[in-house]
């Protein structure tokens, strides 16, 4: 769509979905023989409204087509630094969402740091207003909070994971090690004596990663699904 309509600020298109939300339903209690709404969770339509921001670049605003309109904001910290780094006059090289090429690498960092959620709290209150002109007629106030998605060898990292989760670098006489651990499974970066750089995964844990395998069912019907790995079997 963009590279129809290139890039000018404004709203690029709208996409919609069907997906789980917060609403509400009536309840009636028995004991207190009162009549109140209660929360509850359901499924509705939502709507993603995508724009093109002079200074955050690329963004979109998950908007639910039911109360209590839970609203979702979000900005690309790569696109934020894009039209900074354009601003500032620092020539870069982008592939997809990563940057190749800094003409200044001190002056991008400097503008990175700068970055502040108050950024984008004040676009979010802009779009909002034009987006759900409902809101004035319920007097809804939004309190804000922030969530930044991480993953690691393709799976999400969220709250809710059991596994021991970190991070370690450390400088040796052979060279220097950044590794990443996900409970049993470590991915690994170190250089030897400077001049060999080497990236290792290692596991003692295969049912972390999954492939796709022929399942036989009790009816003798055979389908290919994701499945996690298991551990070859030995003579």
């Amino acid at each position: 769509m963009i590279k129809r309509r290139g890039d000018p600020p404004g709203l690029v298109h709208v996409l919609s979905a069907m997906e789980a939300c917060k609403a509400y339903e009536p309840w009636h209690g028995k004991r207190s023989h009162q009549t109140f709404l209660r929360h509850t969770s359901g499924k509705c339509l939502h709507c993603y409204r995508y724009f093109i921001d002079d200074t955050l670049g690329v963004i979109y605003l998950r908007v639910p087509t039911w109360c209590p309109f839970r609203l979702q904001f979000y900005c690309n910290g790569h696109s934020w630094l894009a039209r900074s780094l354009k601003a500032a006059g620092i020539g870069y090289t982008m592939a997809d969402n990563a940057f190749i090429r800094l003409d200044d690498r001190k002056r991008a960092q400097q503008l990175a740091d700068a970055f502040s959620p108050d950024t984008h709290a004040c676009h979010a209150r802009s779009l909002r207003g034009a987006v759900l002109p409902v809101l004035d007629a319920f007097g809804q106030r939004y309190r804000r909070s922030l969530m930044q998605v991480a993953t690691f060898l393709g799976k999400k990292i969220t709250a809710q994971l059991t596994q021991e989760i970190g991070s370690r670098f450390a400088t040796r006489v052979e060279g220097t090690c950044v590794n990443h651990c996900l409970g049993k499974v470590l991915v690994k970066m170190y250089d030897k004596f400077g001049r060999v750089l080497r990236l290792e995964t290692t596991t003692n844990d295969l049912s972390f990663f999954t492939h796709q395998r022929k399942l036989e069912h009790r009816n003798g019907h055979l389908s290919g699904e994701w499945r996690p790995s298991k551990r070859p079997s030995t003579a």
